[in-house]
């Protein structure tokens, strides 16, 4: 996949493989998502194929990710695991091929709410693992024990919680739940990390 750096009227440098951060001559972000002119857009080739979403960054999963999909969420799982569930890598989608998937778009979803306004952080988490059933795929990389106390976290991922994750969850809406839910949400996520990491 190659990306393109375009300054509008579509001034057009091609860039393959990680992009350098930006030095100088480049806007200040504006709330308005619409490219102004003058600015610098990044944009990827169009995916030729049946593009779909596999998962979410809220807990829903595709349900063809049980036999179809299934290293999507697998994917997702070993990520929390890989990183001694400080991050994971969610809202998955793109096209599969026969030999491989192309996603696009994903969120990091993280303990300590870095990665934007689609990071859910520590409710996202706990969603998907409320909804992640481990498969083959978890086995086989050896994480499907490698889990959080759903028992423990379903207590605190109430009603409400889920309905404001699920919807969208603004930075300001995540800083007003209690400081002791997320605190306690974070241990069960940490504690069950700590049960398996070298």
């Amino acid at each position: 996949m190659m990306l393109h750096l375009l300054k509008l009227p579509l001034q057009r440098e091609s860039l393959a493989g990680p992009i350098a951060p930006s030095t100088g001559n480049r806007p200040e972000s504006n709330d308005d998502s619409t490219p102004k002119l003058g600015e610098w857009v990044l944009v990827e080739d169009y995916l030729e194929g049946d593009y779909q979403k596999f998962i979410s960054n809220s807990g829903w999963v595709k349900p063809q990710c049980m036999t179809t999909y299934k290293s999507i969420p697998a994917f997702a799982h070993w990520s929390w695991v890989h990183t001694g569930g400080q991050l994971m890598v969610s809202d998955l989608q793109g096209v599969r091929y026969s030999d491989k998937y192309m996603l696009t778009d994903p969120c990091i979803l993280s303990l300590s709410r870095d990665y934007g306004a689609t990071d859910l952080a520590l409710i996202g988490m706990g969603l998907f693992f409320m909804t992640h059933q481990c498969t083959d795929i978890c086995h086989s990389l050896g994480i499907a024990h490698k889990r959080p106390n759903m028992a423990a976290m379903q207590q605190f991922l109430n009603k409400d919680m889920i309905q404001l994750s699920t919807s969208y969850i603004a930075k300001e809406q995540y800083d007003k739940l209690p400081a002791q839910t997320k605190q306690h949400i974070r241990s069960i996520l940490l504690a069950s990390v700590g049960q398996f990491m070298w």
